[in-house]
């Protein structure tokens, strides 16, 4: 999953919950989607890397609660405590959340028009 993320496949969200992981650099990210795929029953929905985000990366783990919320702990502690790492869980996504993450990752020109 992660070289598919790489070269931008994106998977559709049908989960309960979503993970976010972001990254001060692309290399922390890689790491970080690696460890949380090994480590928990998730899917990686997109690995965004750099593309217009100043070197920084993210990730979007799917699935159950707690798997997501494993994922999301093991792909952080895979980082470690460098600064700009930043890790979240939503717990119960919302279908209209879901739907604009379907689309596309880059959804803000659409919240604004």
């Amino acid at each position: 999953d992660v070289v598919e993320g790489v070269r931008g496949a994106r998977a559709v969200v049908e989960a309960e919950a979503l993970g976010v992981v972001e990254t001060a650099t692309v290399a922390a990210v890689i790491r970080a989607a690696d460890a949380g795929l090994k480590g928990a029953q998730v899917r990686l929905l997109e690995l965004r890397l750099a593309d217009d985000l100043g070197g920084k990366g993210y990730l979007l783990f799917g699935g159950d609660v707690t798997d997501v919320e494993a994922a999301v702990e093991i792909g952080a502690a895979a980082v470690g405590d460098v600064r700009g790492t930043h890790a979240r869980v939503i717990a119960q996504l919302h279908g209209e959340i879901a739907a604009e993450l379907a689309v596309d990752g880059r959804f803000a020109p659409r919240v604004r028009s």
